[in-house]
């Protein structure tokens, strides 16, 4: 008998798939190696949400929209009061997403992946007595994010950085955190014994944003990637 969730097969996706023994990380079919430091976090954005959120579009015109989507969020910045100042910086984000409008399309979808980026960098500004800092809608993703928090022009060097950081932690398939949000809680967590209903269903997640954590609501994703031509599983790991 095994015990823990080892050979459990939790849920399905087309997003990623995490070989823990060969130490690869495949996202929609390319290998992270090939990514990281090739690719900015918009192409990587544009590759997860390609044809499952209705047409795609191209690297382009997904930047520019995701530009105007942080500079479309940042009017919440001014429901943050003293009582959320007093909570740490990822419950402050966390409260401001709860404010938007959710729902399975793209423009939701940009909607969520743009506040992260607008909210935490406001919060911990505020909470340093400082001014938040508007969104520049024509900088990359990573570049307004450090714009927003050192309130000048990153260099080349730190946009590379946090490029090559967002592209690494983009979807990981089904981590510990997002698997215990999607189990029932009729047990302690140490007992859980019953799978999300995904997995009763063999449904394939679309990367709508529900159950989304507080960093990166891709990371909803489960364990199951499809390959050229085949369907490739994945198991949870214990623990």
């Amino acid at each position: 008998m095994k015990n823990g969730l080892e050979d459990v097969v939790a849920a399905e996706t087309q997003l990623s798939h995490v070989d823990g023994e060969a130490g690869q990380l495949i996202i929609r079919g390319v290998s992270l190696d090939h990514l990281v430091g090739h690719a900015s976090y918009e192409d990587v954005v544009a590759l997860l949400f390609g044809g499952l959120l209705g047409p795609a579009p191209d690297r382009t015109e997904l930047a520019r929209c995701l530009g105007e989507k942080r500079a479309e969020v940042f009017a919440h910045v001014r429901a943050i009061d003293d009582a959320l100042l007093g909570l740490q910086p990822v419950d402050i984000m966390r409260a401001l997403i709860a404010r938007l409008p959710d729902g399975d399309d793209l423009d939701t979808a940009l909607r969520l992946l743009a506040a992260p980026a607008v909210f935490l960098p406001a919060a911990l500004r505020l909470q340093q007595g400082k001014t938040p800092v508007a969104p520049t809608p024509t900088l990359s993703h990573a570049a307004d994010i450090l714009a927003m928090l050192g309130a000048r022009v990153p260099s080349r060097q730190e946009v590379a950085a946090l490029d090559a950081y967002l592209v690494t932690i983009s979807d990981h398939g089904l981590n510990a955190s997002t698997f215990a949000s999607r189990s029932p809680p009729r047990r302690p967590a140490s007992r859980l014994r019953y799978l999300p209903r995904s997995a009763r269903s063999r449904g394939r997640s679309t990367a709508a944003p529900r159950g989304r954590c507080s960093t990166c609501w891709m990371r909803s994703g489960p364990l199951v990637t499809r390959t050229p031509g085949s369907w490739r599983r994945s198991t949870a790991a214990n623990g």
